[in-house]
């Protein structure tokens, strides 16, 4: 059973030498259901980043807390698994060594299941006939999928992915929009994805959750349960998608008002 992520009255300030601290955060109310997925959007400097550290036990609230299920989130959490924007792949290890560094740290489960668990992702991303390669003989678009996998193998019931996909030409970021869907059909979890991009949002989330800065806050939430669940290219070609886009920029212009 994958469990809800409840988010209190979570803040953060920053303390700035010889200023006032900076309000980086006002407090945030959200829950996000278990196998839901739910994307953050805005413009940078908007807190998504520092909300989804604090999520992860990465950075401890000024205020309010974190749960999830009935835990609250003090440190980083082994059931949690994170894609930050870059790869963050060890240069030195190869693809399959890579996805195996969480088996070894962390000892989920026996080192034999984890092999077993790493070939199968490995297979599922197309990454196979590159297990034995360096993260620098890889393209950008692999060594993205290869921390994917990375972050999969240990199975987390929650992904948290921080904008994995900013740096990626618009072709190999629609592909891989897709194989994070088909992905996250084979083992469902709950996602929470940050992102500046509104349409990269509306193509995978259940919901949108639409942020503004100074201090950053969540200001609305768009509810995407009118588009199908089992989401393709076809779908960025559909009137509903571009309502929805339309309506999550206007959610956002409010905001700005």
């Amino acid at each position: 059973m994958v469990r809800p992520i409840t988010i209190t009255a979570v803040e953060r300030s920053f303390a700035v030498e010889g200023e006032a601290p900076v309000r980086a955060l006002a407090p945030v109310h959200l829950t996000v259901a278990g196998g839901e997925f739910l994307s953050l959007v805005g413009p940078s400097g908007c807190g998504k980043t520092t909300l989804l550290r604090i999520i992860a036990g990465l950075l401890p609230a000024t205020a309010g807390e974190v749960r999830i299920g009935d835990d609250v989130v003090r440190a980083p959490d082994p059931r949690v698994g994170i894609v930050f924007q870059k790869p963050t792949l060890l240069p030195w290890r190869s693809v399959m060594e890579n996805c195996l560094l969480p088996v070894e740290i962390m000892r989920p489960f026996s080192p034999a299941e984890g092999r077993e668990r790493a070939e199968a992702l490995l297979h599922l991303t197309g990454l196979w006939d590159f297990r034995d390669r360096l993260p620098r003989e890889l393209s950008g678009g692999m060594q993205q999928r290869a921390a994917i996998a990375r972050a999969l193998v240990p199975d987390p019931e929650i992904l948290l992915m921080d904008e994995p996909f900013s740096a990626l030409d618009e072709f190999t970021r629609e592909r891989l929009n897709e194989e994070l869907l088909r992905l996250c059909a084979e083992r469902p979890k709950t996602v929470i994805f940050v992102t500046h991009n509104i349409g990269e949002a509306v193509f995978l989330s259940d919901r949108i959750g639409v942020m503004a800065p100074r201090p950053g806050r969540l200001g609305a939430v768009i509810d995407l349960a009118t588009l199908p669940r089992q989401r393709d290219a076809g779908l960025r070609k559909h009137p509903a998608y571009f309502d929805k886009m339309a309506e999550t920029r206007a959610a956002f212009d409010e905001l700005l008002a």
